[in-house]
């Protein structure tokens, strides 16, 4: 983004009437419609590459105060006016990012002159104010329908009023400009203000100002606030120093502004970002004033839940980029282009890309090159090939003969790349193997072979594809349609990119494969309790990519219409559910509807950012469906519902325009621009900061997700089990072992519990259910306290960690910090997540770990217990419930599973002395002598009577409970 640049001319079109001697907007000489965009080239040219201001131009060198006025048929040497200050404030909230800018500059001399205000925005910025003060006489734009504002202004030139419009260029849409004629000793104020959503790439969010004001500025102030509800991580800020005539960073050189940038973390959520250069700091970097961007990165806190949702005034925003998990498998086809006007640097850049592209696909990857001409050419025709060191050693091979001739038959290339994903999909039926197709194609001109007609091959693309795969498309240099390839791949749920004919283009490849190279989740569906799809930007995504983000937007129902809480309390409750590697995973949020965090509430935060950046995701939506819709209808419908949203949040769009009227009428009331407070005093950035987030929380209530099949998430039946003792019991009625530990068993089929302690020794592992035709297994690690138990010599000791292993060789490792998946999948035990394995099912919700078959038949439970740490006699364990056992076959064994199929014999006695009940059970053909106890069960939240046996339960279980010792390698 370029925000000062006086030579670059108009992307954002001003049309300017001259009509008066009072203060007039003028402009470089507007050329004709159809040279516009040469001139809009040639002056970036002389700017710069990137719109920097300092470059060479068509009049020689110029001193480095002075400057051309091109608004005259002959070129008159000026002085240009002086900046007096270049202020920049923004607040960032969530992603969103709202700019401020603010200029004064100062008419110094005798006569009239042009006063530049210039601005490349961000791709992606919407405008959303501009006003102007000439002579304390404000002239704010108005944003009008294009159609509307271009009769208004040509009716205010009849009218011999001064007017302005300004409208968005069609082909450059981000580069917006404003000349003043400045009267003699006179100022003139700018303030503009642009939004913008920033996305996360590469595991990194990037928000960045390009400065080249052209001079030295006796005041240039820029403060970024940041509010991240989530929490800051990966801070950082620098000033990164480009070179004349150019504002890449990839040119940046290190600089002593450096040391100027201050970075002040004001708590987790919070950080303020400033860079005040003196007049002196400037001229040490560059005696014709600085030019260099201001880049600040950072990233946001992630775990593997659904994610963040946040809440103001009617409307939410939903953050999702889960952590923890496996890259998923993929099937990639490079399309590529060998074409004649390929060869040279393009072809040796592309292979360049190739053989480090190749070097880094993953084992379990499939892939294949398809590469187009007049003809069509495949690496390994009719399949998808597995990446082995082989198999990529050939592929090296195959890039490295590419020959680029002939034309361009790019329709039959991607057809070509579909047949392909279309066979792997056959494949991957047969083996098993869930994964992500793409293509990825890459060309540099039009098609001129074959089918040619561009409708045509959108058509014919789409049908093909239906929805299955995604097609990336990168245009390589200026010669390509690079409309046309970005309509071609958004309609196939990818995304169309340009790749820059110059050094780097070798790595702007590598960069794009990067941020499609390790999918983590596909088939993504999002869906939100009682809200209409229509109330959402988008709910439903082909897929995730790591480092990526994906963040939807919507209105909330009215209250009556959300889930209320026990507390009168509304929700949302957002459910998302998605493939990952081999797994069908289901996560669950929900927030409190009434209470915004307090971070969003801070006094830097953007004010209802929720609802712009909703009206954001929205327009930009609108217009992306706009330009891919096929009919009229359609097209019209989506433009009418994009301009009646531009024209009510004041976003200037593709669709508007902003009208400036001078208020002849109103000479005599001056309102403060943007910037300046009630009192007339200009805003300043020395704010004593104040630390919003110390009463930063809000009320989140997580909801059970739902096993495939059912319908109701409280519904414990569907879990397997009623309420009572009989039949397992939806409180732990098929045994449990919880605390120091204590086994608590219920035999069903003698309707009797029975209870014990083993006394383990730390590092100890039990088995504690195994039922070999199912192939599950339950083991529990020992750990001890710190210290013992006051007055004793005993320590107390507890399950620490218990190891699962189901069917298909899933594992589940369950700690007191997390639980985890396969060895790669990592859950939080403060988010609700649900993963699928074939018939199984393991659910984290509420300090419970729930795996279940999907029948219900089998249900174990395992809870997490948190201990006071100022108590050195406890520590924070795991309990393990058999919610129901109705599944386990009759081979289950273990501590607790070898009484889920026996039959024991109950002989009550007469009271003990001591009031205790005693008694004998029979258990095969041992008679253990027992008392009557009382345990507390933890899942249902009360103490149940059971009989218990001594001395680690001997005669009770088969064998000694050493017996039940597993070697520790065993334990998931």
């Amino acid at each position: 983004m370029s925000l000062w640049n006086v030579l670059v001319v108009l992307g954002v079109v001003s049309s300017i009437a001259v009509v008066r001697a009072a203060p007039a907007f003028v402009l470089a000489p507007q050329a004709p419609a159809d040279q516009e965009d040469d001139v809009l080239d040639r002056e970036e040219r002389a700017a710069g590459s990137g719109g920097g201001g300092s470059g060479s131009n068509d009049y020689g060198n110029l001193s480095d105060d002075e400057d051309y006025y091109t608004g005259g048929v002959t070129p008159t040497r000026v002085r240009k006016p002086e900046i007096r200050h270049f202020h920049v404030d923004a607040s960032i909230t969530a992603r969103f990012a709202n700019t401020l800018v603010n200029s004064m500059l100062v008419n110094t001399e005798e006569y009239a002159q042009e006063a530049t205000f210039s601005i490349v925005l961000p791709d992606q910025a919407f405008i959303s104010k501009f006003v102007m003060v000439i002579d304390n006489v404000p002239y704010e734009a108005e944003v009008k329908e294009k159609e509307q504002a271009q009769k208004e202004y040509n009716a205010a030139k009849e009218r011999g009023d001064t007017a302005g419009q300004v409208k968005q260029h069609v082909t450059k849409p981000n580069t917006f400009r404003v000349a003043v004629n400045v009267a003699a000793y006179s100022t003139v104020t700018f303030d503009l203000v642009y939004q913008e959503l920033l996305r996360r790439r590469h595991g990194i969010i990037e928000y960045s100002i390009n400065i080249d004001p052209g001079q030295i500025i006796g005041s240039m102030k820029v403060d970024i606030r940041i509010t991240e509800p989530q929490g800051l991580q990966e801070l950082d800020a620098m000033w990164l120093s480009t070179g004349s005539g150019s504002s890449s960073i990839n040119e940046a050189t290190p600089s002593s502004l450096q040391d100027v940038v201050f970075l002040d973390k004001i708590s987790q959520s919070r950080a303020h970002i400033k860079f005040h250069p003196s007049k002196d700091q400037q001229k040490m970097e560059r005696t014709d004033g600085i030019i260099g961007n201001l880049v600040v990165h950072y990233d946001v806190l992630h775990d593997l839940s659904a994610g963040n949702l946040q809440v103001m005034n009617g409307y939410f925003v939903h953050y999702f980029s889960p952590e923890g998990l496996a890259p998923a498998h993929k099937n990639v086809v490079f399309v590529i282009d060998v074409s004649g006007s390929m060869s040279g640097s393009k072809i040796q850049q592309t292979k360049e890309a190739m053989n480090t592209i190749l070097a880094d696909i993953r084992e379990g990857d499939r892939l294949n090159i398809v590469t187009f001409t007049d003809d069509i050419r495949t690496w390994k025709a009719g399949e998808m090939v597995d990446c082995t060191p082989n198999n990529i050693k050939d592929a090296l091979d195959f890039v490295d003969g590419l020959r680029a001739l002939y034309g361009t038959n790019l329709h039959a290339g991607v057809m070509a790349g579909v047949s392909l994903l279309e066979t792997s999909e056959l494949a991957d039926i047969q083996d098993e193997r869930d994964a992500f197709s793409m293509v990825i194609m890459l060309t540099d001109g039009l098609p001129s072979s074959g089918t040619t007609n561009l409708l045509q091959i959108r058509n014919e693309v789409a049908a093909r594809i239906n929805g299955k795969f995604a097609l990336f498309c990168l245009g390589f240099g200026d010669n390509v349609d690079q409309k046309f390839l970005e309509q071609l791949a958004t309609e196939n749920q990818g995304v169309g990119r340009k790749i820059y004919e110059d050094s780097s283009a070798a790595l702007q490849l590598k960069g794009f494969y990067d941020e499609v190279a390790t999918p983590l989740l596909f088939n993504i569906n999002i869906k939100y309790n009682h809200i209409n799809v229509d109330a959402t930007t988008q709910t439903t995504f082909l897929s995730y990519f790591e480092g990526t983000e994906i963040i939807v937007a919507g209105q909330l129902p009215v209250e009556n219409e959300l889930t209320v809480q026990g507390n009168g309390m509304t929700e949302l409750v957002a459910t998302v559910s998605a493939n990952s590697m081999d797994s069908f995973l289901e996560l669950q949020t929900s927030v409190n509807t009434q209470t915004p965090s307090a971070a969003v509430l801070s006094r830097h935060a953007v004010d209802d950012f929720c609802q712009r950046l909703w009206a954001y995701m929205t327009i930009k939506s609108l217009l992306e469906d706009r330009t891919i819709a096929r009919s009229r209808e359609e097209r019209d419908a989506l433009k009418a519902r994009a301009l009646e949203l531009s024209l009510t949040y004041h976003f200037v769009t593709p669709l508007t325009s902003l009208l400036v009227v001078r208020p002849e009428d109103k000479e005599d009331e001056v309102a403060p621009p943007i910037g300046v407070n009630d009192a007339g005093n200009e805003g300043t950035n020395e704010d004593v900061e104040q630390d919003d987030d110390m009463t930063s929380s809000s009320a989140v209530h997580n909801r059970r997700p739902a096993p495939a099949g059912t319908s109701s998430r409280g519904d414990s039946a569907s879990r397997g089990g009623s309420a009572g003792r009989g039949g397992g019991g939806g409180g732990g009625g098929g045994g449990f072992a919880d605390s120091d530990p204590h086994f608590v068993v219920h035999v069903p089929a003698s309707d009797v519990s029975v209870c014990f302690d083993i006394t383990g020794q730390p590092g100890e592992v039990y088995n504690l259910l195994t039922d070999e035709e199912l192939g599950l297994q339950v083991m529990g690690f020992i750990v001890a306290a710190p210290e013992q138990v006051p007055g004793t010599a005993r320590i107390r000791t507890y399950f620490g960690r218990i190891g699962v292993r189901l069917p298909g060789g899933n594992t589940v490792r369950i700690t007191t910090d997390a639980v985890t998946v396969n060895n790669n999948m990592v859950l939080s035990w403060t988010n609700t997540v649900a993963v699928y394995k074939g018939n199984w099912t393991v659910e984290v919700f509420g300090k419970q770990v729930m795996i279940y078959k999907s029948d219900g038949s089998v249900n174990l439970v395992f809870m997490l217990h948190r201990m006071n740490p100022n108590n050195a006699y406890k520590v924070d364990h795991l309990g393990f419930y058999i919610r129901n056992h109705e599944g386990l076959t009759k081979g289950v064994h273990g501590l607790i599973g070898q009484f889920q199929r026996r039959k024991v014999q109950m002989v009550p006695f007469s009271p003990s002395d001591g009031g205790a009940l005693l008694g004998e059970l029979h258990v095969m053909d041992r008679t253990v002598k027992v008392v009557q106890r009382s345990r507390l069960n933890s899942l249902v939240g009360e103490k149940q009577p059971c009989w218990f046996a001594a001395n680690n339960a001997n005669d009770l279980i088969d064998g000694k409970h050493t017996d039940y010792l597993v070697p520790l390698e065993t334990l998931p």
